[in-house]
C-alpha cells in the first residue's frame, strides 16, 4: 500500500509537472503571440506616425511656402501702396504748393488793389477835404460880405432913422413954436404933418427891414440848395464807389467758390469763406446807402438757373417808357461781369440793385417761358 501510494504520488507529481509544463508552454505561446501582436501594432503605429509626420512635414513645408509667397505678395502690395501713397502725397504737396502760390499771388494782388483803392480813397478824401475847405472859405467870405452889407444896411437904416428922428424933432419944435405963434388950427395941421412924416419914416423902416429879411432869406435858401446839391453829389459818388467795391468783392467770391468747387481743398474753402466775410462786412458798413438803392423791375426764380418770371415796365426821369430787351423765360447768367452760378438769390439781388440812375450790365441767355 505504501508503495502504491508512493507510486500514485509519483504519477500525480508527474502529471502535475506535465500539466504545469503544458500550461507554461501555452502561456509562453500566448505571450509570444501577444508580443508579436503588440510588435505588429507598434509597427503599425510607427508606420502611421511616420506617415503622419511625413504628411505634417509636407503640409508645414507647403504652408511655409504659401506663407512666404503671401508675405512676398503682401510686401509687394505694401510697397505698391506705399509708392502710391507717396505719389499721392507728392501730388497733394504739389497741389498745396500751387494753391499756396495762387493764394499768395491772389493776396499780393488783393493787397496791391487794396493799396491802390486806399490811395485813391485818400486822394478822393483829400480832394473832398480841399473842396470842402474851399467851399467853407467861400461861404465864410460870402457870409462876411453879407454881414458887411447888413452892417452897411443897418448903418444906413440908423442914419435914416436918425434923420427921421431929427426931422420929427424939427417938426415937433416947429409945431411947438407954431403953437406959440399961430392959432390952434395951424398947430394941429403941423402936428398932423409931423405924424404923417413919422408914419412914413416908420413905414419906410419896416419896408427896408422886410426887404433886407427877404434878401437874407433868399440868399440862405440859395446857399441851402447849393449845400443839398453838393451833398447829393457826394452821396452819389460815395454810392458808386461802394457799388464798385461790392461788385469787385462779389467777383472775388465767385472766383473763390469756383476754385473751391474744382479743387475741393480746405484752403480754397477757407478763401471762399474769407471772401464772403469781407463782402458781408462791406455791406454792413454801407447799409445806410444801400437802403436807397433800387432794382430793375425784374422777378427771377429763387434757385439757379435764375430764369426770368416777370418784367415790370419802368419809366425814365424824362417820362419815357423803357423798352426792355429781356424776355420772360430768359436766364440771368451774370451781373456786371460776375457769374451767377455759385451765387445765392440774395447775392444776385445785391449785385443787381444800385443807386437810382446808375447803370447795371445783365448777361442773359435766351430761353423759353
Amino acid at each position: 500500500a505504501a508503495e502504491e501510494a508512493a507510486k500514485m504520488r509519483a504519477e500525480a507529481e508527474e502529471a502535475a509537472k506535465k500539466e504545469a509544463a503544458a500550461k507554461q508552454k501555452k502561456d509562453d505561446e500566448d505571450a509570444a503571440a501577444k508580443k508579436k501582436e503588440e510588435e505588429a501594432a507598434a509597427a503599425a503605429v510607427a508606420a502611421a506616425t511616420k506617415k503622419a509626420d511625413e504628411e505634417a512635414a509636407a503640409k508645414q513645408k507647403k504652408d511655409e511656402e504659401d506663407a512666404a509667397a503671401k508675405k512676398k505678395e503682401d510686401e509687394e502690395e505694401a510697397a505698391a501702396a506705399k509708392k502710391k501713397a507717396e505719389d499721392a502725397e507728392e501730388e497733394e504737396r504739389k497741389r498745396e504748393e500751387e494753391n499756396r502760390k495762387a493764394e499768395e499771388e491772389a493776396e499780393k494782388k488783393a493787397a496791391e488793389e487794396a493799396a491802390k483803392r486806399k490811395a485813391e480813397e485818400e486822394a478822393a478824401v483829400k480832394q473832398r477835404a480841399e473842396e470842402a475847405a474851399a467851399k467853407q472859405k467861400a461861404e465864410e467870405e460870402e457870409v462876411q460880405k453879407k454881414e458887411e452889407a447888413a452892417a452897411q444896411e443897418a448903418a444906413k437904416r440908423r442914419a435914416e432913422e436918425e434923420a427921421a428922428a431929427a426931422k420929427q424933432k424939427e417938426v415937433e419944435e416947429a409945431a411947438e413954436a407954431a403953437q406959440r405963434k399961430v392959432t390952434e388950427e395951424e398947430a394941429a395941421a403941423k402936428r398932423k404933418e409931423a405924424e404923417a412924416a413919422a408914419a412914413d419914416a416908420a413905414k419906410k423902416k419896416e419896408e427896408d427891414e422886410e426887404a433886407a429879411a427877404a434878401k437874407d432869406k433868399a440868399e440862405e435858401e440859395e446857399a441851402q440848395r447849393a449845400r443839398v446839391k453838393e451833398e447829393k453829389r457826394r452821396l452819389a459818388e460815395e454810392a458808386e464807389r461802394v457799388k464798385e467795391q461790392e461788385v469787385a468783392l462779389m467777383q472775388k467770391l465767385a472766383e473763390a467758390r469756383e476754385e473751391a468747387a474744382k479743387q475741393e481743398s480746405a484752403a480754397m474753402k477757407a478763401r471762399a469763406q474769407e471772401a464772403e466775410a469781407k463782402l458781408l462786412e462791406a455791406q454792413s458798413k454801407s447799409e445806410t446807402l444801400r437802403s436807397e438803392w433800387r432794382g430793375v423791375g425784374m422777378r427771377i426764380e429763387e434757385v439757379y438757373p435764375y430764369k426770368v418770371l416777370q418784367i415790370q415796365k419802368t419809366v425814365s426821369e424824362d417820362g419815357r417808357e423803357n423798352a426792355s430787351q429781356v424776355k420772360v423765360g430768359d436766364v440771368l447768367a451774370g451781373v456786371n461781369g460776375v457769374a451767377t452760378q455759385r451765387m445765392s438769390l440774395e447775392e444776385v439781388k445785391d449785385l443787381i440793385i444800385g443807386p437810382p440812375g446808375t447803370m447795371v450790365t445783365l448777361t442773359m441767355e435766351c430761353g423759353q417761358a
